[in-house]
């Protein structure tokens, strides 16, 4: 049996006509939605899928990126696999098969998803770094903010924390994961340089040294 039902170019309506979507990130919506017609799941390297599109490693993550804040995709981790399917929003924008009598009454006019799209819509914040490693560790943090019952982040205090951590790590998204460990550690609840040894200071290390000092180990 085919792993999944291949769609060719065919792009559904709602998804053409998102102003928000590039060309590109259209297309890649509509390879995704393939493999889930056989309740399949998309898991493609981002190797792979940097060959077949033409693009960069970075393009190639800050597609997914988007898409999964946008909830159009869901992106989830089994071992060191990543797998992606249709966000919330993603099901939305789905089409019924060509043979489906539901199609037309399902979506009676394409201003619906937009309007929906439109409502829920949050300013995006952009991240200095789009390594998975990165986003995931942010997230922790947040959550780690939320458990403590710290004051929340508002959209822009997120985007300069954010901007000063980068600055911090210099450009560095090993080193911003280290530091944003050590605050997690240490209970903190800003982020600050790394910890100086007892000399005053810092510490030499390398990346791979700064990420286990600052887990502790």
């Amino acid at each position: 049996m085919s792993e999944r039902e291949f769609l060719g170019i065919w792009i559904p309506a709602e998804v053409w006509l998102d102003q928000r979507l590039t060309m590109t990130e259209k297309a890649f919506m509509a390879e995704v939605e393939s493999f889930s017609k056989n309740g399949k799941t998309f898991h493609k390297s981002n190797d792979t899928i940097r060959q077949q599109y033409g693009i960069t490693p970075k393009t190639v993550q800050r597609i997914i990126k988007k898409l999964v804040e946008l909830e159009l995709l869901e992106c989830y981790f089994n071992g060191r696999v990543r797998h992606l399917s249709l966000g919330s929003m993603g099901k939305m924008t789905t089409l019924p098969g060509k043979n489906d009598d539901s199609a037309s009454s399902k979506f009676p006019h394409t201003n619906t998803v937009e309007r929906t799209t439109k409502n829920t819509f949050k300013k995006e914040v952009v991240y200095p770094f789009t390594e998975i490693e990165f986003l995931d560790t942010w997230k922790a943090w947040l959550q780690e903010r939320r458990d403590r019952r710290y004051k929340s982040y508002t959209d822009n205090g997120e985007q300069a924390a954010l901007h000063n951590l980068k600055k911090m790590a210099n450009d560095d998204y090993r080193i911003a994961i280290a530091i944003v460990q050590q605050s997690i550690a240490q209970g903190w609840q800003g982020l600050f340089e790394l910890k100086r040894a007892k000399s005053g200071k810092r510490p030499e290390l390398d990346r791979e040294q700064a990420l286990a000092w600052a887990a502790g180990k």
